[in-house]
């Protein structure tokens, strides 16, 4: 009888962690049921970053009135009633959803060189892009995980390892851009993509394929250093960690196999960690984003000092954490999420 006791306070115990777990979720995802709603489309007069059009300012050409000055992303109106809902959405089409502001910027063919990487006979492989920017208050991610292709009602098999795909985690006021690519039949008739924006709804974005289209969409780099930075010598006390920000520099990796893409280089910052809690804290690279005007950057393991390590209370560990980032960025910035449940991350300049 005890033994049963105690099972049965096990179960409760691990049914009440259940609910607090799901209660957490749920708070977390807040005003992600809302529909997702069109914004706008991209100006075919100028499709930079800064000519979001709203439904309030859209080309003459849409059917919607001329606007009577051009309007920035950051000076867009919040107001966005006069967008009518959509069902499907198509390339040039802006969207607002769950604290997301996304751009449909491009479809097309995917054609790659690599004999060991080519679709199925009586296949081809498609891709779509897509500009995802952070305007929530929280960190959030994006990737190709969260998409799912059909082709002609049938599910399809997505494709990885090919250019510019979408990954990634995005800070809040960052943004990525980036493709998923499927395999779809080549007398496909009709390609929809599908992107579940509420995994606790099922709730879901359609985009129509519709061939070759671009938009002319160019992201607007954030340049702007973020507020409350730490530079290199600033020492840090957080909530798990005080943390010494020891310095940063460029480097040159001796592979010549391991070399960064044409336009970019290899940078790091190196750290010193101390577990001021009173538990075990690990710590390692993954735990430090970089952004490079606003856009993530990858991260890289060429270096033999890669910050790594589990912690006991009061221990330390040195290390560096490296990135490949383009080469004429203007702000480089490194975020450590200190605390999961508060989203407050500590920021890092890259600073030379």
């Amino acid at each position: 009888m005890k033994k049963s006791k105690m099972i049965v306070k096990n179960i409760g115990r691990m049914t009440l962690v259940m609910l607090l777990l799901f209660s957490l979720c749920a708070c977390s995802m807040s005003g992600s049921s809302s529909k997702p709603s069109k914004i706008g489309e991209v100006s075919q007069a100028d499709a930079s970053g800064t000519d979001l059009q709203t439904e309030e300012g859209l080309p003459a050409e849409s059917g919607a009135a001329a606007p009577k000055e051009t309007k920035s992303a950051e000076n867009t109106p919040a107001k966005t009633t006069a967008a009518p809902e959509k069902d499907k959405y198509q390339v040039g089409d802006i969207i607002e959803v769950k604290g997301l502001k996304m751009v449909y910027t491009a479809s097309g063919e995917y054609k790659t060189d690599n004999r060991y990487m080519q679709p199925a006979e009586g296949k081809k492989y498609i891709f779509a892009e897509f500009y995802i920017e952070n305007t929530g208050n929280s960190s959030t991610s994006v990737s190709y995980f969260d998409f799912d292709g059909y082709a002609d009602g049938y599910a399809v098999d997505q494709k990885y390892s090919f250019e510019k795909e979408l990954s990634g985690s995005i800070s809040k006021g960052r943004w990525n851009i980036g493709r998923i690519y499927f395999e779809v039949p080549q007398d496909a008739k009709e390609i929809e993509i599908e992107y579940e924006y509420n995994i606790l709804s099922d709730k879901k974005i359609v985009f129509t394929y519709e061939g070759e289209k671009d938009c002319g969409f160019v992201p607007e780099p954030k340049t702007a250093q973020s507020e409350g930075v730490f530079l290199p010598g600033d020492i840090i006390e957080a909530d798990k960690f005080k943390i010494a920000y020891l310095g940063c520099d460029y480097f040159t990796s001796d592979n010549m196999f391991l070399q960064p893409d044409e336009g970019n280089v290899y940078i790091y910052l190196e750290f010193e960690f101390e577990n001021i809690s009173s538990g075990d804290r690990n710590v390692n690279s993954l735990y430090l984003n970089c952004y490079a005007d606003g856009k993530p950057c990858n991260s890289t393991s060429l270096r033999d000092d890669d910050l790594s390590a589990t912690l006991s209370a009061g221990r330390k560990a040195k290390g560096t954490v490296a990135f490949q980032v383009p080469q004429d960025a203007t702000t480089i910035e490194v975020e450590f999420v200190d605390n999961l449940f508060s989203n407050d991350a500590i920021i890092f300049l890259f600073q030379k």
